[in-house]
């Protein structure tokens, strides 16, 4: 039935198609057929179920498939890498600011430390000052009191004589 379909064109390729195809001798005129280009007879076997040619088809759906999910699953694996990569380098980032923000801390606090102890020496000066001033003020009083003793007795000296 099979021969009967095949149209001349078919027949003069026949041949030499057939001896490159590798496949159960039932199936060769299907395959022929769907590797040429004769229009009614290539239609005709397209509606035809053939077992040999749907494991094929099925196969290389299989195939597609698989080398899909394999693409998605390395495209998944790289964004994985990727958000990965992303996290430290946000994590160092925000170290470093940290390690910034406490170098600047640091410099803040020795400024205030140094601006202290030039308060801590003006103070000092400023007591040191005070006390100059208490012990001329005590001078100044015990001399005083020494003048008004010294002028007392004189003063008796000079009455008792």
């Amino acid at each position: 039935m099979h021969h009967l379909l095949v149209c001349q064109v078919m027949e003069n390729k026949k041949k030499s198609l057939t001896q490159r195809l590798v496949a159960p001798p039932e199936f060769n005129i299907c395959l022929i057929l769907k590797a040429a280009s004769c229009v009614p007879c290539s239609s005709w076997f397209g509606g035809l179920q053939l077992p040999y040619d749907n494991k094929k088809k099925e196969l290389k759906k299989e195939r597609k498939k698989e080398r899909e999910k394999e693409r998605g699953r390395k495209r998944e694996r790289k964004r994985k890498k990727e958000r990965e990569k992303e996290r430290k380098r946000k994590r160092e980032r925000k170290r470093e600011r940290e390690r910034e923000r406490e170098k600047e801390r640091e410099k803040e606090r020795e400024k205030e430390r140094k601006k202290e102890k030039e308060r801590e020496k003006e103070r000092e000066k400023e007591r040191k000052r005070e006390r100059k001033k208490e012990k001329k003020k005590k001078e100044r009083k015990k001399e005083k009191e020494r003048k008004k003793k010294a002028s007392k007795q004189a003063s008796k000296q000079a009455r008792s004589h």
